[in-house]
């Protein structure tokens, strides 16, 4: 599947974008990073990526990028798949992804022209196969 535009990320070229993991991408849901608590949630950007060794992914938590292996220690419980706009070309391209996961595994909500999708956390495998 053909990577997507990702809004509000910088030039995964930029600077300091590595394959490093920042300590406190290491520290994620500890809450011990000088950052502050854990917000929440964490974005990770679909498809996996292979930069200069095994697949990874993009991540984003506390202001803080970085191209993860692995998935931090989290008590994040659900997974929410954000839509793209509701367009028909984007819409296929949902239908492909949302095909990765069990028959009944999302459930779907909907918000005006808006379709989001929730599933259990652990159901990250059908999108990241080797975080």
């Amino acid at each position: 599947m053909p990577a997507r535009r990702a809004h509000g990320t910088r030039n995964t070229l930029a600077p300091g974008v590595d394959d490093e993991v920042p300590k406190a991408c290491a520290e994620w849901g500890t809450g011990e990073t000088s950052e502050g608590p854990d917000p929440e949630y964490l974005t990770v950007q679909f498809p996996e990526l292979t930069i200069g060794g095994p697949p990874g992914a993009f991540a984003a938590r506390n202001q803080d990028t970085a191209f993860l292996r692995a998935l931090p220690p989290t008590t994040i419980e659900k997974l929410i798949l954000l839509p793209l706009p509701p367009d028909a070309e984007d819409r296929a391209y949902m239908a492909r992804v949302y095909s990765r996961f069990p028959q009944g595994e999302l459930k779907e909500t909907q918000d005006g022209e808006w379709s989001f999708a929730v599933a259990p956390i652990k159901d990250l495998e059908y999108l990241f196969a080797h975080l």
